[in-house]
Formats: C-alpha cells, sequence, structure tokens
C-alpha cells in the first residue's frame, strides 16, 4: 500500500485513465486544427479586419484595427484625386468646344430702354465671355484640387511605408489604388447613358427658337 493510504494498484490506474483523457484531449483539438484550416472562418459584422492572401497564395495578410484609419485616408484621396481628374476633363471640353455648363449661362438681360440688334449682339458676347470665364476659375480650382491632393497621396504613401510592415503597407497601398480604378469604370460604364441624355436634351435645345447650347456637368 502507498504511504498516503491509496493502493498503488488504483493509483496507476487513476494515472492511467487521467493520461488516456490527456490523449483524446489532445486528438480532439488537432481535428479541430486541421478542420478549420481546410474550411474558411465565416466573417461577422463586427469582424473589421481586413484580410487579403498575396498572390502565391500561401500567405494571409491583416490590416490591423489602429491601421484602419490609414486606409480610410488614402483611399479617400485616391478617390477625391479622381473626381478632380474627372472635372478638369469635362471643364477643358467644355472650353475647347465653347459649349459650357448650364449653370454657367445666365439670360440676364440689359436694362434698356430700346435693345437694337447690335447692341444684342455684343451683349450675348459677353455673356458667352462670362460663362467662359467662370468655367477657367473652375478649372483653375479643379487642376490645384488635383495637385494638392496628388501631393497628399504621396505624403501619406511614405508614412504608411514607414510606420508599418512591409506587407500591411502594401496590402493598403493596393487596396486604395483598386478603390481609384474601380471608381473610374464605374463613371465609364455611366457615360453611355448620360450621352444618351445629354444628346436628347441638346436636341430639344435646338429646335426651340433661340435655344442656348446645353451641356451635362458632371457629379
Amino acid at each position: 500500500m502507498a504511504s498516503n493510504g491509496i493502493p498503488a494498484s488504483d493509483k496507476a490506474e487513476a494515472l492511467a485513465q487521467e493520461s488516456a483523457r490527456i490523449d483524446k484531449l489532445r486528438e480532439q483539438n488537432a481535428s479541430k486544427r486541421n478542420v478549420g484550416e481546410k474550411r474558411s472562418h465565416p466573417t461577422t459584422p463586427n469582424d473589421r479586419n481586413i484580410r487579403a492572401r498575396n498572390n502565391t497564395g500561401e500567405e494571409e495578410v491583416t490590416i490591423k484595427d489602429e491601421n484602419l484609419p490609414y486606409m480610410r485616408e488614402l483611399r479617400k484621396h485616391h478617390i477625391s484625386r479622381c473626381k478632380a481628374d474627372k472635372q478638369m476633363k469635362f471643364l477643358q471640353q467644355c472650353l475647347n468646344k465653347g459649349n459650357f455648363p448650364k449653370q454657367l449661362l445666365t439670360k440676364l438681360s440689359p436694362q434698356t430702354p430700346t435693345k437694337p440688334m447690335e447692341f444684342q449682339i455684343k451683349w450675348q458676347k459677353g455673356l458667352v465671355t462670362l460663362a467662359s470665364t467662370l468655367t477657367t476659375l473652375l478649372l483653375e480650382y479643379w487642376t490645384t484640387h488635383y495637385n494638392t491632393t496628388d501631393k497628399e497621396i504621396n505624403n501619406l504613401t511614405k508614412l504608411i511605408k514607414n510606420n508599418l510592415n512591409s506587407k500591411e503597407a502594401s496590402l493598403i497601398i493596393k487596396i486604395c489604388e483598386e478603390a481609384e480604378i474601380r471608381f473610374v469604370e464605374n463613371q465609364a460604364r455611366n457615360v453611355p447613358k448620360k450621352t444618351q441624355q445629354e444628346i436628347q436634351k441638346n436636341s430639344r435645345t435646338r429646335n426651340r427658337p433661340g435655344g442656348e447650347p446645353v451641356t451635362t456637368p458632371t457629379d
């Protein structure tokens, strides 16, 4: 009999049972890990981590919650630069064609007792010149905004590379660049519909006596 009063045979049996129980738990945990590797974990609305695999599919890269503000800010600047570029192209096209946004065309009439034809022609040219000047001012604004945003993107990209690990930084930059590409693609898909609407508006304008040219400005 053992010194503590427990028979040696009983103690050995208890140890054997405990060892078997531990071995069984290890086998169950190993089985769960294997299943987890084969089956992806479902995401929940509260799971704010963004994950993506690299091109080889061998490693999973995770953006930590504390680094998500970097991504949001960089993505915002990418979209802002894209919108500025769109406005610049539209306004430059207006200046090239002399067909200005309808919001900049005014129908202001001169407060004169008479309106000789020569005077009316000069007045209309003055209104067109005003629309051209306003369009030029808008183009200058969006060009400055584009250049400023572009610098912000470059500075923020350097900040991300310097403060985050290389894989996480690369993932954030890639996500933001792809967001800008998708924005351009979505805008391109909307062009045919907007173009058709513009053609219809211009057609109705040309059919009206004394109608003025109409263009559809971008959003």
